[in-house]
């Protein structure tokens, strides 16, 4: 049992670490934590917003600002507990919310090193690796706006974008390949990150700089997309026992897809119960910030109430679930490999690449396969993933991510889990 001295030295320990040194967000909200925690107090979203953000955000862009903070904040904690503080008996946990506290638990170490296990075809010495991101089709306009619609990727898809731009508009735009999808490209530098710290190579590009497999001859590569948007991932998995379709994932011999993205509709308040929430918003409000000359301005607080119901009605259901494929497979020159990550949400692939680097994460999935720590990894294996995504904070981030279904050696075995 860890008693109250051992719990200060392990919280002053991680504050002062390498990983929160140039963290001051997250190193603020642990330091709050730690407070609440020997006061025997949890912590909501609203608590942590004004005792660390008050002077630093608008009141309605708090909860984004906190939800955003705890996220790293408990990355990286798990980060330096697997790596800097691998020497504590004990380790903070930090649960999801709304309730947030913290949690003590056994630092037990893994058997071996998970990370190098998955990645080993790329540690190798001498060897080149290439980490490939979508360059996604835009539309600009003689005014250099940017339009992106999902299902417009090429010149046959012009006609789509009709309902913006008007049937004569649309023949003034110009495809424009400017911007990176933000899921694969936090993706790819997490991943170049890790590989860095192990003095390992990496190189990154864009798929549009390469035609086909053909000048990937001498790379092991890294490959994020979606079917819509890369002709690689399309290429490469024809023939597989998961396929990425454009609404979610389709297995081998089955009609329709296995796992479809999410997309949530909410049945909208009526008139009644939607001035009833407002009111009570305003007056949560008025309650928290009313001065002592009262002199507070109600006609604010109902503005105020009024942008905080309708964001709170757009993410009644803030968790939506997208679906990834990941694929591991040799790759057709002789001598190297292939990993991919398919998905229609970018950052369902970033949460999937932030599982392949997690060295708890990778032990847990190693476990519930049955890949005992003497073994290598089979040559070729696929793994659907289940990535939730936020719309809280403009699905900046993904927030779980839960391996569903896996094929190991492709057709030639399975293991299924629910």
């Amino acid at each position: 049992m860890i008693d109250e001295a051992e719990q200060r030295q392990v919280f002053e320990a991680v504050l002062s670490s390498r990983k929160l040194k140039n963290a001051e967000r997250s190193r603020r909200v642990l330091a709050y934590l730690e407070q609440r925690f020997f006061n025997n107090k949890s912590s909501t979203t609203d608590d942590i917003g004004q005792g660390c953000y008050a002077d630093h955000h608008k009141p309605e862009a708090l909860p984004t600002a906190v939800r955003s903070a705890v996220r790293h904040l408990r990355k990286y904690v798990e980060e330096y507990f697997q790596e800097e503080g691998r020497q504590h008996r004990y380790k903070i946990h930090i649960p999801l919310g709304p309730q947030y506290t913290i949690e003590f638990q056994d630092n037990a170490h893994l058997p071996g090193d998970c990370f190098r296990k998955f990645w080993a075809p790329y540690l190798e010495e001498g060897v080149r690796n290439l980490v490939l991101m979508t360059s996604p089709q835009f539309w600009r306009d003689a005014k250099l706006s940017y339009i992106r619609n999902i299902f417009s990727n090429t010149e046959a898809d012009r006609w789509q974008m009709e309902y913006l731009a008007g049937k004569d508009g649309v023949k003034q735009l110009e495809r424009s390949f400017h911007y990176l999808s933000a899921g694969e490209a936090m993706g790819a530098m997490t991943l170049m990150r890790d590989f860095h710290l192990r003095n390992a190579a990496l190189d990154f590009d864009t798929e549009r700089e390469y035609e086909g497999l053909v000048r990937l001859d001498s790379f092991n590569l890294v490959l994020m997309g979606s079917g819509r948007t890369s002709l690689l991932v399309n290429l490469l998995q024809q023939g597989k026992a998961f396929m990425l379709t454009g609404q979610g994932v389709q297995a081998a011999g089955e009609e329709g897809d296995k796992y479809q993205d999410e997309i949530s509709s909410v049945v909208p308040d009526s008139t009644v119960e939607r001035e009833g929430k407002i009111r009570s918003l305003a007056h949560e409000r008025w309650e928290k910030t009313r001065d002592q000359d009262n002199n507070h301005n109600s006609e604010d607080d109902w503005h105020w109430a009024e942008r905080e119901y309708e964001r709170q009605e757009s993410m009644k259901a803030h968790r939506t679930k997208k679906y990834a494929i990941l694929t591991r497979m040799p790759s057709p020159h002789y001598g190297h490999v292939i990993t991919m990550i398919a998905a229609n949400h970018g950052r369902a692939a970033q949460g999937v690449m932030e599982f392949l680097v997690n060295q708890v994460k990778l032990q847990t999935l190693f476990e519930r396969m049955q890949i005992q720590p003497n073994d290598k990894l089979p040559s070729s294996f696929q793994i659907v993933f289940q990535v939730s995504v936020s719309k809280l904070n403009g699905e900046g981030a993904p927030e779980t991510v839960t391996p569903v279904e896996w094929r190991i050696e492709l057709a030639l075995a399975s293991t299924t889990t629910g």
